[in-house]
């Protein structure tokens, strides 16, 4: 039976100096980090950005015809399971496929009204 290499260095300190990068110019890592000046503050901006002339108007928000359609195939499966729960005896793929197939319908008649709104 064979064993996996194990990919962690054994512990203790003289794994850390291990796995420490080394500096190409001298063999032993510095004892102290070098200091880092600190960065220059940035000059302040003198100039305004140019705004526009006239504001634009936000874009009307419609109700999507997706959102519709969905909602209605949601409100058909809460009244088919109301009436399943009533007593009444449903065909359930006649239904699927009815309910699919209508669903379907309307969005590509949603869409196609959509887009003659738009072009008026």
């Amino acid at each position: 039976m064979s064993t996996l290499p194990n990919p962690l260095p054994p512990e203790g300190p003289e794994s850390l100096a291990a796995t420490r990068p080394l500096d190409a110019a001298s063999p032993t890592p510095p004892s102290a980090p070098a200091s880092v000046p600190a960065p220059a503050p940035a000059p302040a901006a003198t100039e305004k950005p140019a705004l526009p002339e006239k504001p634009v108007p936000a874009p009307r928000r419609t109700v999507r015809v997706g959102s519709i359609v969905w909602g209605f195939v949601v409100v058909a499966c809460g009244v088919v399971a109301l009436a399943v729960a009533g007593g009444a005896s449903v065909d359930g793929e006649v239904l699927t496929i009815g309910l699919l197939g209508g669903a379907g319908v309307a969005l590509v008649l949603g869409s196609v009204l959509s887009a003659v709104r738009r072009r008026r």
